[in-house]
């Protein structure tokens, strides 16, 4: 019965890792839209002599240079996660065959 738990653990884990990094891969036409808004954001705080700040983390986005990594750490976060899950499941995939 342990093995064919292992087994089933594996095909779902690999499947939601496959599928986090499809959903990313996915939407990176709509990631570059999001880039420019959120340069067009930030040109208009700085003519107001303001400081654009992540909403989500409270940490100031300075420059064209901050918005491409805070977009970079945010896909980054979501490849790690598919990629974890994806060696998960094939993990349990050998300890099921074992």
């Amino acid at each position: 019965m342990a093995c064919h738990w292992c087994e089933i653990s594996a095909a779902v884990l690999g499947f939601a890792g496959a599928a986090l990094l499809s959903v990313d891969a996915i939407y990176g036409a709509q990631r570059v839209l999001q880039e420019e808004g959120k340069n067009a954001a930030r040109e208009g705080a700085e003519e107001h002599e303001a400081t654009f700040v992540d909403h989500h983390g409270g940490q100031p986005i300075q420059g064209e240079t901050g918005v491409r990594v805070w977009f970079a750490e945010r896909s980054q976060r979501w490849n790690r996660i598919g990629f974890l899950l994806m060696t998960a499941g094939f993990l349990c995939d050998l300890v099921g065959k074992w």
